[in-house]
């Protein structure tokens, strides 16, 4: 949407080409200020974190040009999300890339991630917003930009709380397994005596399944 649909929206709002440049300047400046910084600026939150944060920037960022296009003001403090929007996103791909395709495989992936995420949606976002812009406007493409960036905000923080959740529910079964061995270590014969090995079995393992059922898909069930 906002590069194929950006002039062409301020254009029609009646900009002149040195402000619609200039608009494109600022979004290029800040872009270069992050990559200038990007080794320091990274570390202060996680790559899904930066994920999360550039979804919820574009969402503010269409919705703002959408909705304020004749403010040129609020344009310019739009055009400063492009740090965060663009660079921190696709620095954060990056490296994730780098993660999961580690080795002779890591070519594969960038271009996996370029097909994808710049070749083909830059297509289907060009044709759709084509179909939008004929039937509703320029704005419509920015709102609908809005509402992908949200869906994609849904997206990252689900994936985020089931990581942080399974990584929580591995910890609390494993604290579970210590406490229950050394408990049953702890007792007397005489218990093994009364309480047959079946019964010792199934303490140990189904009632702990369930808990760690309950914690793998009882609270995403609940979240969502």
């Amino acid at each position: 949407a906002l590069y194929a649909f950006f002039s062409l929206y301020l254009d029609a709002l009646g900009y002149s080409k040195p402000v619609i440049g200039g608009l494109w300047a600022i979004s290029v400046v800040v872009e270069i200020f992050w990559f200038a910084f990007s080794g320091r600026l990274l570390e202060r939150a996680t790559l899904h974190h930066w994920l999360l944060a550039a979804a919820l920037l574009a969402a503010l960022r269409f919705a703002m040009t959408a909705a304020f296009g004749a403010s040129l003001g609020l344009l310019l403090l739009a055009q400063c999300a492009h740090a965060v929007t663009f660079a921190a996103q696709h620095t954060a791909c990056i490296a994730l890339i780098t993660r999961y395709f580690p080795g002779q495989l890591r070519g594969r992936g960038q271009a996996l991630y370029s097909v994808l995420g710049y070749g083909l949606s830059g297509v289907l976002g060009s044709l759709g917003g084509a179909w939008l812009v004929a039937r509703h406007g320029f704005p419509a493409v920015f709102w609908a930009a809005a509402l992908c960036a949200l869906a994609m905000v849904q997206g990252v923080s689900r994936m985020f709380f089931l990581r942080t959740s399974g990584r929580i529910g591995q910890r609390v079964l494993l604290e579970l397994r210590r406490r229950l061995f050394r408990h049953f270590q702890s007792l007397d014969v005489a218990f093994h005596d009364r309480y047959t090995y079946g019964r010792v079995v199934s303490r140990s393992t189904n009632d702990i399944e369930a808990i760690q059922e309950m914690l793998e898909t009882g609270l995403d069930s609940l979240v969502t």
